[in-house]
């Protein structure tokens, strides 16, 4: 079975934003608000390491057997291989594996909110890409921004609710994973445009779970019974089919479908635009996780996700030399950052 040429035409032509990328772009942020609360559930049972490799081998199978008998798409190792490995490991092994012991030190609502600033970091990589145009507005977002996330991480319980001692760990390695998924939407684009968007969502899995496999070898040597083959086994024998179900959301929904969608969405518009959606995860997850893990709701969640999203789209707004070449027919087409 194979897609129809004229869809998978579309990996080497740059289409134009529209109603498909804006409603792909939803579903990811509905995905990812719903992914933090699953995240807190399963992390009760499990060990973060452990989720986070799991997650990736399971979704790296189903990539894997996507491609094989559906996307076949052909790549050029000889060129894309070094691109391939790094925006796996930061976009895939950094940020699924990682961010699991960022969430589990801090609450649902930091987590997203933190993860919300990603159009930010896009937008400075974009600058350091000559993707974007600097402006004394995106600074300004940029700036506020900034401001709503340092708040929230030095004052601790800005939501108005007690916080574990260790809730800045958690929000600065939650923030590290924002710069890495940032930097992955940035880097990734390129491969998006040149193929299949399916096809690089399961080459990057199936390089995460390459890399995650080393990972483990090298940790059963020096933490045989936390860090192994072995002690992974124990582990999948004792999920029941709670654990199994979070699991699946985490590798099915939240891995493969949204990396795929944010493909999709990466060969048609920029990934400033992309990343924009980001802004919604906090509502969501605060909203869930006010009913599921009972976490309280404030009226300081409102004022600083405020402050926060308004910088986002403060940062975030097309640039007025940019509307006029796009309006006189100009090319915005962004640079290719791997040549």
């Amino acid at each position: 079975m194979r897609f129809p040429s004229s869809l998978l035409s579309l990996r080497t032509t740059a289409l134009p934003s529209g109603a498909p990328v804006h409603v792909a772009l939803f579903m990811v942020s509905v995905i990812f608000g719903v992914l933090f609360i699953v995240t807190k559930l399963i992390l009760r049972n499990m060990d973060a390491l452990e989720v986070g490799i799991l997650r990736i081998l399971l979704t790296a199978i189903l990539a894997g057997l996507l491609e094989l008998l559906v996307f076949r798409t052909k790549v050029d190792f000889r060129r894309d291989a070094l691109p391939m490995l790094f925006i796996s490991v930061i976009g895939i092994v950094w940020v699924q594996i990682f961010s699991l012991f960022g969430i589990h030190r801090t609450t649902a609502f930091h987590a997203t909110l933190i993860m919300a600033t990603v159009p930010v970091f896009t937008l400075l990589f974009g600058m350091l890409l000559r993707q974007e145009i600097f402006s004394w507005k995106k600074l300004s977002g940029i700036l506020l921004a900034f401001g709503g996330i340092a708040y929230l991480v030095l004052s601790g319980n800005a939501a108005g609710v007690p916080l574990p001692a260790s809730a800045w760990l958690g929000d600065l390695i939650v923030l590290s994973n924002a710069i890495a998924f940032a930097a992955f939407l940035v880097l990734s684009q390129p491969l998006t445009k040149k193929y299949f968007y399916g096809s690089v969502m399961s080459y990057s899995y199936l390089t995460a779970a390459i890399v995650s496999l080393a990972f483990i070898s090298v940790g059963s040597v020096f933490y045989p019974n936390t860090l192994s083959f072995s002690a992974l086994w124990k582990t999948i024998q004792l999920m029941n089919l709670t654990d199994w179900c979070l699991m699946s959301y985490m590798a099915v929904l939240a891995g493969i479908v949204t990396y795929t969608l944010n493909n999709f969405a990466l060969a048609r518009t920029q990934p400033s635009t992309v990343s924009a959606y980001m802004f919604l995860q906090p509502l969501i997850a605060a909203f869930l996780a006010s009913l599921v893990l009972g976490e309280a709701l404030h009226p300081n969640m409102f004022w600083v996700t405020l402050v926060t999203a308004t910088g986002v789209i403060l940062a975030n707004q097309p640039n007025k030399n940019r509307r006029k070449l796009v309006s006189a027919g100009g090319s915005m087409e962004p640079s290719r950052a791997w040549e």
